[in-house]
């Protein structure tokens, strides 16, 4: 299916029987693990405002952005600890589809 608008970023998503969420997955999940990340969460950055930092030196911000501190460096607050990608994420609904998987547009 094509998305409504193209370049939509948070477009159609399979839903499966399992479907990840930000909680960690059980332990029997995580045994069958096909991958591991250590991306944080997609965030695009919404306004630019003016701020100062700790030595009073101004400079201007992006309000929302998470992956990449004010230096060019890594961010300061936002760290994610690596995870494990469960099989189940790439699986759709067992009383839908059978012998599939899904690798894109996870659960």
């Amino acid at each position: 299916h094509w998305p409504y608008q193209l370049y939509v970023r948070e477009a159609r998503r399979l839903i499966g029987d399992f479907v990840w969420t930000e909680h960690d997955p059980n332990a029997s999940l995580v045994a069958r693990s096909v991958g591991v990340g250590a991306y944080s969460f997609d965030c695009h950055w919404v306004s630019l405002y003016a701020t100062v930092d700790e030595s009073n030196t101004s400079y201007i911000a992006a309000e929302g952005r998470v992956h990449q501190g004010r230096d060019g460096g890594p961010p300061h607050g936002v760290y994610q600890q690596p995870y494990h990608v469960p099989y189940d994420v790439l699986l759709p609904k067992r009383s839908q589809l059978t012998n599939l998987l899904v690798p894109v547009a996870c659960s």
